[in-house]
């Protein structure tokens, strides 16, 4: 930031909210795609989820950070999906 804008709550409430528009946009564009790759290839639902089932059935039924960080195949699926999706040059 800025030295000068430090106490500039303005300029504060800017950022953020511009930091916000882009989180979420980004959010819904992978979720968007992560659902239009699932549905292109159906054979990975059923493994999917049986992986959630299985790790929630590990966790008591208890979802938290320690549930989510278990879904391995989830986390693959959804790590292939973005990088098909990538524009060339993205990254």
């Amino acid at each position: 930031m800025p030295e000068g804008k430090k106490d500039d709550f303005r300029f504060q409430m800017h950022m953020v909210m511009g930091l916000g528009a882009a989180s979420i946009h980004t959010t819904s564009q992978l979720i968007a795609n992560v659902i239009f790759d699932l549905a292109a290839r159906p054979e990975y639902i059923q493994l999917l989820r049986e992986e959630v089932t299985s790790v929630l059935a590990e966790s008591g039924g208890k979802w938290s950070q320690d549930t989510v960080n278990n879904f391995k195949k989830m986390d693959s699926f959804v790590k292939e999906s973005q990088r098909l999706t990538a524009l060339p040059g993205e990254f």
